[in-house]
């Protein structure tokens, strides 16, 4: 099934920039932005006319394995090194495992 989602302003994060414009999403995946794309091309159709679609944000710099230690040392001077680093380094597969799975 394919939705066509109308005249929605989307964030483009590579240009900076904003337009509106339509964007058509097969089952969970966008295959294609622009007004090239129309009713005809869908079996479901939303206007988003004032609405913004934004690309998820994502954190490429993370420290996954240490989620499990949350908490422990954000009281402490230099808490990544004097806190958790100690912490970190005596962790276990399972223990990094189970920081990263939380």
């Amino acid at each position: 099934m394919k939705t066509l989602l109308k005249n929605a302003c989307v964030v483009n994060v590579f240009t900076e920039t904003t337009e509106e414009t339509n964007v058509l999403i097969e089952k969970d995946k966008i295959i294609g932005v622009g007004d090239y794309y129309t009713d005809g091309d869908a079996d479901v159709i939303e206007d988003l006319s004032g609405k913004y679609i934004c690309p998820g944000f994502i954190d490429g710099h993370i420290h996954t394995p240490l989620d499990i230690f949350r908490g422990l040392a954000q009281d402490t001077n230099n808490w990544m090194m004097y806190g958790l680093q100690p912490f970190s380094n005596a962790g276990t597969p399972e223990a990094v495992r189970a920081g990263s799975k939380l």
